[in-house]
């Protein structure tokens, strides 16, 4: 059996957890990468359209339902902060035999799991399968979403491959061509930086305006995202502060800070009412992503920000 160590993280937010992996060591002769992600010039067929709840960017994530291999509906979260997709472990029987093991630990215990890797499944959206990696990872959803039957987190393996819009106005999630993304404004264009290994995705700006330090592109942070905890100056502007309680991936109820900054600067661009928490990088949140027509267009490694709203 193929062993690959990987270090699996929760990110807590605002209400909940997404998964982030990080690959340590292989014991495959090529990259570790190339055999999770697959080969990025294939062009998939375009997804029909789909809805999302209204509360996506409001303190809620964005949430999609998908078929695993002709199979029920399945609910998944949209996450461009995971690098690659996760299906939760009941569906372990049916993804055939365990191609790996996965070591991982949460950052807010001691606890250390051992989870599964598993060919990728068939996923489909409408008639329309995606095009994802070729393994997927499991663990327990459960813990990162309480109140609704989660069965999987759609990453960066999958969505890499697209050029997909989030309207929060239409609440919709479009898959556009990227060649040809339409002629209608599409808003500021950003250059988007892909990091090797880990596949995570990043824009050079972050939410106080101060260039030069990437900020991670995460829409599993429901909130405005999150500034380096070593930027001094940041945390000593005027700023209301409150704590509330989010629940960790082990269960227990802690007490995070988050904090309330009048205004910040993004693209040039003045946004009132940010609400960031302290971090060890820059984050891009949902709930900031929410006041614009979004266009990732990771093909050509581009994001476009139409602002509609404050």
């Amino acid at each position: 059996m193929r062993t690959i160590q990987v270090l699996l993280a929760s990110r807590l937010r605002v209400i909940g957890a997404s998964i982030c992996l990080l690959f340590l060591c292989s014991c495959i002769s090529i990259s570790l990468y190339d055999q999770w992600y697959g080969d990025a010039s294939v062009r998939p067929d375009i997804p029909p359209e789909v809805s999302f709840d209204k509360k996506a960017g409001r303190g809620d994530y964005i949430y999609v339902t998908l078929r695993l291999e002709g199979d029920e509906d399945l609910l998944f979260l949209v996450d461009t902060g995971a690098p690659v997709s996760v299906l939760d472990k009941t569906l372990e029987p049916r993804l055939g035999e365990r191609v790996g093991t996965i070591d991982g630990s949460y950052p807010y215990s001691r606890r250390r799991v051992r989870q599964g890797a598993y060919r990728a499944p068939r996923l489909y959206l409408g008639n329309t399968q995606l095009l994802a990696g070729k393994w997927v990872a499991t663990d327990d959803l459960s813990a990162t979403e309480p109140h609704r039957p989660l069965r999987g987190i759609l990453g960066m393996d999958c969505l890499r491959h697209y050029c997909l819009q989030l309207d929060f106005a239409a609440n919709k999630m479009r898959f556009l061509d990227p060649a040809r993304p339409g002629t209608k404004d599409l808003g500021k264009a950003f250059p988007l930086t892909f990091s090797s290994g880990p596949l995570h995705v990043f824009v050079d700006d972050k939410l106080l305006g101060v260039r030069g330090a990437n900020s991670l592109i995460d829409t599993g942070d429901s909130s405005d995202g999150a500034l380096e905890s070593t930027l001094q100056e940041a945390w000593e502007e005027p700023k209301a502060v409150w704590t509330n309680h989010v629940t960790t991936a082990e269960g227990a109820r802690e007490h995070r800070a988050f904090f309330v900054f009048p205004k910040g600067e993004f693209g040039g661009d003045t946004y009132p009412f940010l609400i960031l928490t302290p971090d060890f990088r820059n984050i891009i949140g949902l709930r900031f992503l929410a006041r614009h027509l979004v266009t990732f267009n990771f093909p050509k490694r581009t994001m476009h920000l139409l602002r509609r709203s404050d």
